[in-house]
């Protein structure tokens, strides 16, 4: 009969703690997978195809980034049965999306006057570069606006590697006005989401 789906999930989720993947990782990819466990309860992983998966994805309603996230997640623990792990990247593959001069002064005029707590957050994605985790990570004792750079440490960094990062003339004006002496940058990743 073979292992079951959960089994699988089981002993992808430690391989992926074994391999030193972050916390947060582990985390979302056993939300998305007990969805699927829940659905195909007790069925063998050698049973299970891609299509199933799509089937399932298409059920739950799952559209655009949501549905790619959920196929990535699903198709990755089949990959992993069938001895098809994926290899980690030390580069990023895709380019950064580009927004508009005047799509960022909208975000930031609205985060001004509806958000304050998130200028800081948006003046650092925008303005430094930085990922959204590395910036939910992100203490203000990091943020040196004098010598103008934000430190980013080993522990935040997505590639585990420590970098100071220049602070922009534009972003260090959006800082300035909401700079704390320490604490988090970020309000919570609930808060930051909606």
């Amino acid at each position: 009969e073979g292992e079951s789906i959960q089994r699988t999930a089981i002993r992808y989720l430690r391989d992926m703690r074994s391999s030193g993947c972050r916390e947060i990782s582990i985390r979302e990819k056993r939300q998305k997978l007990r969805k699927l466990c829940a659905a195909i309860w007790g069925r063998p992983t050698q049973a299970v195809q891609k299509s199933d998966l799509e089937s399932f994805v298409d059920r739950e309603g799952f559209g655009g980034v949501n549905r790619k996230n959920y196929m990535g997640a699903y198709t990755s623990l089949l990959k992993f049965y069938h001895g098809k792990k994926k290899r980690k990247s030390n580069q990023d593959t895709k380019r950064p999306e580009v927004f508009s001069v005047a799509t960022v002064k909208k975000i930031m005029s609205t985060c001004e006057t509806d958000f304050p707590e998130l200028v800081p957050v948006m003046a650092a994605l925008f303005f430094c570069g930085l990922r959204p985790w590395e910036v939910q990570r992100l203490d203000w004792e990091n943020v040196r606006l004098v010598d103008g750079e934000i430190l980013v440490t080993a522990e935040s960094s997505k590639v585990r590697d420590s970098r100071h990062v220049a602070i922009s003339d534009n972003c260090r004006l959006w800082l300035a006005g909401h700079r704390k002496v320490s604490g988090p940058l970020s309000p919570t990743v609930s808060a930051t989401r909606r």
